[in-house]
Formats: C-alpha cells, sequence, structure tokens
C-alpha cells in the first residue's frame, strides 16, 4: 500500500496518514488484487507462534467483506502468519456497521466460552484498539505485537508453572 502511495507510516503509528485519502486506503485494502501488498506489523509471526506453541487460539479479525475470505486467507498463508486451526473472521459485508463496532461486538461473542481465560485484541488502529477499551474493559489490547507478545509470554509461563 505503501508503494501506491496510499498510506505513509508503519502500524501502530499515531502519525499514519493517507495521502490519497483514507476511503482510497480501505478500496485498495478491499480489494483482493492488491492484497499482497499489505505489509505485516512488526513481530507479527513471533506474536502468532508464541502463542500458538502456548496452546491459545489465534484468530485473524478483519474489517475486510467477508466476499474475500478465501483470498485474504490465502494472503496470510502467503505471508507465513497462518497457522494449523486457526480461525479468519471477516466481516459481512463492509459497509454494515462501523468496523469498530464490529469487531468489538464479535470479541464480545466470541470471549463468552466457559473454556476463555483470557482475551487479546492486537489492533493498528486506535479507534478499534479505544472501542474494545470503553466496551469491554476485560480484553488486554495492544496497538503492537511487541507488547502483546510480553503478555502472551507470561501467560505460558504462568501456564507452564500451574502444570508443574
Amino acid at each position: 500500500m505503501e508503494e501506491r502511495g496510499l498510506v505513509i507510516g508503519k502500524y501502530g503509528d499515531a502519525h499514519r496518514m493517507y495521502p490519497r485519502g483514507y476511503q482510497a486506503f480501505i478500496n485498495a485494502f478491499n480489494n483482493p488484487a492488491l492484497f499482497h501488498l499489505d505489509t505485516n506489523m512488526p513481530e507479527a509471526d513471533l506474536l502468532i507462534e508464541t502463542a500458538v506453541q502456548a496452546g491459545a487460539t489465534v484468530m485473524f479479525l478483519t474489517a475486510r467483506d467477508a466476499r474475500h475470505h478465501c483470498g485474504t486467507e490465502h494472503d496470510l498463508k502467503q505471508r507465513g502468519l497462518w497457522r494449523e486451526g486457526m480461525r479468519l473472521i471477516c466481516k459481512p459485508h463492509r459497509e454494515l456497521v462501523d468496523k469498530a463496532e464490529f469487531k468489538q461486538q464479535m470479541i464480545a461473542m466470541l470471549s463468552q466460552g466457559d473454556e476463555t481465560e483470557d482475551v487479546l485484541l492486537v489492533d493498528n488502529n486506535r479507534k478499534n484498539i479505544t472501542r474494545v477499551q470503553e466496551h469491554l474493559p476485560s480484553v488486554s489490547t495492544y496497538l503492537a505485537c511487541s507488547q502483546a507478545l510480553e503478555h502472551v509470554q507470561q501467560w505460558a509461563t504462568t501456564i507452564r508453572s500451574d502444570d508443574a
């Protein structure tokens, strides 16, 4: 997306800019022919691997339209972010509801299970993080994978010590 001049700045950067406008970025973000231009959040692969090794359930929750589910999963696999048993949850339609509201509602629904102990959200969009913080205070939220990685490593250590 950077190559096409649609975004300047890294994921989570408070000063990230959209030179052609945010709508142009979103249109590209939802264009399967351009999925490969998206970049991984720094340390995403390490966070995912650490979480999977610790026995966590890892899900991708995206505001991409559900009609692009297969293309999005393929892209995640191509970028080395997909692991066996993962789930990808897409927004039913990109115009259905605000993406922050969609993510907050999905996290609320998915975290109701009896086996759910700890829920983390890593999202590069501060609006999504704020919405979840306001409505789901028990969810740990992070703008960067490096911050969430510390949480997961502590959780994994606790699980191992509980098993001993």
